[in-house]
């Protein structure tokens, strides 16, 4: 998956789908999904956020997990026409990890 990286943001945390304009995720946490919403991401929450129903099927499952199979690895593995995802990386104490994913349809 195309991945584009951003820099970590203080303010205006809150994520817009690029093709319909739905906020995706708030900077409260909420998650409202749209048609082009493949994944959210965050290592510092509760990992992942939001995965779109007919990819569940293949995500790591517990016993992947604790083989150390890594579920930020599995997401920017896919590989999905007219799909990429974007990358925010804190620097900060934190070390925050945000990723979400977008697909866009013909």
């Amino acid at each position: 998956m195309q991945t584009i990286n951003i820099k970590e943001r203080e303010d205006n945390l809150s994520n817009y789908c690029p093709a319909c304009g739905v906020c995706n995720a708030s900077a409260e946490g909420e998650i409202t999904p749209c048609p082009h919403l493949l994944f959210v991401y965050l290592n510092i929450g509760d990992g992942l956020m939001y995965l779109r129903d007919d990819l569940k099927k293949d995500f790591p499952n517990e016993d992947d997990l604790s083989k150390g199979v890594d579920e930020m690895e599995y997401l920017l593995s896919l590989e999905l026409d007219r799909s990429f995802a974007i990358e925010e990386t804190g620097t900060g104490p934190s070390l925050s990890y945000y990723l979400i994913g977008y697909q866009f349809f013909e």
